[in-house]
């Protein structure tokens, strides 16, 4: 399974309070006991304060005066269950926007791309789309773009382009082969220097 972190996108590197963290915690208030908080695999929040967020080491609704705009959590044998009823009911209770589940065989959340958007006070289903090729596609408004799965891996596109998103991984192959064929040229060059 490949799951690749996103690097922000133009739009959203615009909004210059943009967070986006993984594996941390996220609590109503300062109050509630962080041994029962929950730590989504994914979150992004527009219009907060980063440096809240570090300062607190996880995401305190209260301080953040808002909840997170989007929450992803991807499947494992030990939390798909409690990724489809108890997280999702708790962030249902915080207030955030999107909760979307990534699974990669659909083994264990029961549905390999499932998303959750917020009406009045309650999550409703995002549509997800069957494309060819067995690819499942749904549109995320918090982010403005499309989430897919493909082939057992979770990519994102822009729906602008139809391009998917850089991330840190296609942008380091991208890097890598770029700089093997550099290497390839300049012995090609140095050989026929040689001759």
């Amino acid at each position: 399974m490949a799951v690749s972190w996103i690097s922000p996108s133009k739009a959203m590197r615009s909004s210059f309070s943009l967070l986006v963290e993984a594996d941390r915690w996220i609590a109503p208030d300062t109050a509630f006991d962080k041994r029962r908080a929950r730590y989504p695999d994914l979150l992004v929040a527009f219009g907060v304060d980063p440096e809240l967020y570090r300062a607190s080491n996880g995401y305190i609704v209260e301080e953040q005066g808002k909840a997170p705009d989007f929450v992803l959590e991807v499947a494992s044998e030990s939390t798909g269950e409690n990724d489809v009823g108890d997280k999702r009911d708790y962030y249902e209770s915080l207030g955030i926007l999107e909760y979307w589940r990534f699974d990669e065989t659909g083994e264990h959340h029961g549905t390999k791309l499932a998303g959750d958007r917020l009406v009045e006070d309650r999550y409703e289903p995002i549509e997800i789309a069957e494309l060819p090729d067995g690819v499942l596609q749904g549109y995320s408004q918090a982010l403005g773009l499309y989430l897919r799965w493909v082939e057992g891996d979770l990519v994102f596109y822009d729906p602008a382009t139809g391009e998917p998103i850089a991330t840190l991984e296609s942008e380091r192959s991208r890097a890598d082969t770029a700089e093997a064929r550099n290497r390839e040229l300049a012995e090609e060059l140095r050989r026929l220097r040689e001759n």
